[in-house]
């Protein structure tokens, strides 16, 4: 199983079954199936991310039914009205088949 050079982050499922992987470079989250007899996970597929920027954080909720990605726009140091830059400023949420993980 290989992840981006620039992952963020990863995540399994509760049941155990699935692997995301936040990869910042590529902008998108990748998805691996766990092996349950301990050999290698496979590549799924991958998400691309909703919102453009680098994908810093990401979780899941208790039921297994959505996966939230928290990140940084990639003009994050643009001006705002506060004066300051948003540390994280997008939140996305991505709907979970718990069938396939996907």
């Amino acid at each position: 199983m290989t992840a981006s050079s620039h992952s963020a982050c990863s995540r399994a499922s509760q049941d155990g079954r699935f692997l995301y992987v936040a990869n910042s470079a590529s902008q998108n989250i990748s998805v691996y199936s766990i092996s349950t007899d301990g050999g290698a996970g496979k590549l799924k597929g991958t998400v691309q991310l909703k919102s453009k920027g680098t994908d810093d954080s990401i979780d899941l909720d208790p039921t297994g039914k959505w996966l939230y990605v928290l990140g940084n726009h990639d003009d994050a140091d643009a001006p705002r009205p506060e004066g300051k830059p948003l540390a994280a400023n997008y939140l996305d949420a991505y709907k979970i088949d718990r069938a396939t993980g996907m």
